[in-house]
């Protein structure tokens, strides 16, 4: 029996709390997708056997990157990647560690799924949920699932409660029905009251409430959040990832890095995917720059935050020499690029208004804090984000290392360029 555990966290109700990512959440000092890997090997699962789903690492188990993002999608591929019996789990779950017993020794036909009842006594929650799923029959999960996913119409009803109808075999009236009532002796539900899902942060205040289990890092880490929001730039996307990367192994600096795309339909994803778990990918139908960046900053679990256009170029100190600056308290900084096309280092120090880009600067998230980018201006968002989150009395730093390289002949069709040209007007779309 292979383990899965879902922790993308692509299809969640919320991703971080409190700057932290919701499965990683530290409750008496542990995680709670660590502390449910270390519960699966105190029950004799093999490391092999325990797999990941999305960007974190335990040396206990293995990590796989899914490409597909709603649960319906990722149901169908595990079962594909399985080939044999499995186990899905949830990486944002607290299980006791009755319940994990159980659903490692607990002998099973078909399929059975362990539900909680109603309300949940220490979250709130007012429904019926599964926390568990468990197939012998990984070929008939597969195909089940893959009705769903290419039928357009089960599409928009595939919710959570419709795939679990689904695989129960209810296609009809019943479909309303209280799971028990639909028991038979391939499709076993097993109720748990044990098992906390947090769906939103409310519900994690009020597990610490009622249980006194406490949250033990709701700061956010000492880390750098690098967004790349990109389109169609998967050539000069793969050399910026280069050297990131190589700087995000460096312990003592560092970084996540997070790529948003924005509808690309050349390679990107491949070239993303080929950093496995070292960078975060994000896809988005095509909705422009600030769209792309907003879904970064949403993403971001790091104390500080930049910005990089995925074709341009940092230099190797770019990770250190921002954690350097900002470890000093800044609010933001701004720092010395280099504009390739002009063969000259570029300074912004003297201006009484924010320079007119947002990657020669490095932020505290604080400073940030629920600003985001005006997703209806087609040009100069910039501009706008930085008159909002650059406000008197924010403390300013700022660093004559040269760390980027603008690459201004790299797309001579962006909107900046047309703007420039005078092909458009700065407007709100």
């Amino acid at each position: 029996m292979k383990y899965y555990i879902l922790a993308n966290g692509e299809g969640t109700r919320w991703h971080n709390y409190k700057g932290v990512p919701k499965q990683l959440i530290e409750i008496d000092g542990e995680t709670i997708l660590h502390r449910m890997i270390r519960l699966l090997r105190a029950e004799g699962v093999k490391k092999d056997d325990i797999i990941i789903c999305g960007p974190f690492e335990d040396a206990d188990a293995k990590n796989i990157i899914t490409k597909s993002k709603t649960k319906r999608e990722v149901f169908e591929e595990v079962a594909k990647l399985a080939k044999g019996p499995f186990t899905i789990l949830y990486g944002d779950c607290y299980y006791t560690e009755a319940i994990i017993h159980e659903i490692v020794t607990r002998p099973i036909n078909k399929y059975d799924e362990f539900f909680t009842t109603s309300p949940n006594p220490n979250t709130g929650c007012q429904w019926e949920e599964g926390y568990a799923h468990r197939c012998n029959d990984w070929q008939w999960w597969r195909d089940t699932l893959h009705e769903i996913n290419t039928s357009p119409e089960l599409i928009k009803a595939a919710k959570d409660w419709f795939i679990h109808w689904w695989l129960l075999g209810v296609r009809d009236e019943r479909i309303n029905t209280p799971p028990v009532q639909c028991f038979n002796a391939d499709h076993d539900i097993q109720w748990c009251d044990q098992t906390d899902d947090f769906d939103y942060p409310e519900d994690l205040d009020k597990f610490c409430e009622v249980t006194g289990h406490k949250c033990t890092n709701t700061d956010r880490p000492e880390c750098l959040s690098v967004i790349i929001p990109t389109y169609n730039s998967a050539k000069t996307l793969k050399p910026l990832l280069d050297t990131l990367t190589a700087q995000r192994l460096n312990s003592s600096c560092p970084c996540e890095i997070i790529v948003v795309d924005d509808g690309s339909t050349d390679d990107t994803r491949e070239v993303v995917a080929s950093f496995g778990p070292f960078v975060k990918y994000i896809y988005q139908e095509n909705k422009g720059v600030s769209a792309a960046r907003n879904a970064g900053l949403d993403a971001a679990t790091g104390r500080y935050i930049s910005f990089v256009d995925a074709d341009d170029m940092v230099s190797s100190e770019y990770v250190a020499a921002i954690t350097h600056e900002m470890a000093n308290g800044y609010d933001y900084c701004i720092f010395c690029w280099y504009h390739i096309a002009q063969e000259q280092t570029m300074f912004g120090f003297s201006r009484l208004i924010p320079w007119p880009a947002v990657w020669p600067y490095a932020f505290h998230w604080a400073c940030i804090g629920k600003e985001r980018f005006d997703e209806k201006l087609n040009v100069a968002e910039d501009v706008d984000f930085l008159d909002r989150v650059i406000t008197e009395g924010k403390k300013r730093g700022q660093s004559t290392q040269v760390i980027y390289r603008y690459n201004w002949d790299a797309n001579p069709d962006s909107l900046t360029k047309q703007f420039n040209r005078g092909d458009i007007k700065m407007r709100r779309a």
